[in-house]
């Protein structure tokens, strides 16, 4: 792979780990490789997807990956259209857009486009929605929580990150 653009390493056990690396990048556009490992990092082999994030596994550019459990991850993908979040429940096969239902209430809730992987709070995910690619970690963010490991998403404010 001679033209990788990021790398995103997950490991949600000692021994499952995940390795998503951008390739083929051209304008805003790339695709993404997917490894996986279940000795802790001694081998690796590629995810055969069948249905990849995106569109037939090409799509704008990764925010961010997370595997949550060796079975259910996360990819999100840049958009200035909508919230662009892919969920795996079988350890990166198939791929599916996670859905986020409106945000009432919160002043240009439209422009909140960009999406990054979940985290893990106690015993929820949270994901924030963000207005700008650059700005993970602060700013005005909606956040939305999941209590079922990001089948479904409820809207529970509009947070201050710094």
């Amino acid at each position: 792979y001679t033209s990788v653009r990021r790398l995103f390493l997950s490991f949600p056990d000692a021994e499952h780990g995940f390795l998503v690396l951008t390739d083929g990048r051209t304008m805003w556009q790339e695709g993404d490789v997917l490894f996986r490992t279940e000795d802790g990092g001694f081998t690796w082999t590629e995810v055969e997807r069948e249905t990849p994030p995106g569109y037939g596994g090409s799509h704008s550019l990764t925010m961010g990956a997370e595997f949550i459990t060796p079975e259910v991850g996360f990819t999100a993908i840049r958009s200035s259209q909508e919230p662009l979040l892919y969920r795996t429940e079988d350890g990166g096969v198939n791929w599916e857009q996670c859905s986020f239902p409106p945000a009432p209430g919160a002043e240009y809730a439209e422009y909140y486009t960009i999406a990054y992987p979940p985290e893990q709070k106690e015993d929820r995910l949270c994901v924030y929605l963000s207005m700008e690619e650059y700005s993970e970690l602060g700013g005005t963010k909606l956040r939305y929580e999941s209590q079922d490991l990001g089948k479904t998403w409820a809207y529970t404010g509009e947070v201050l990150r710094k």
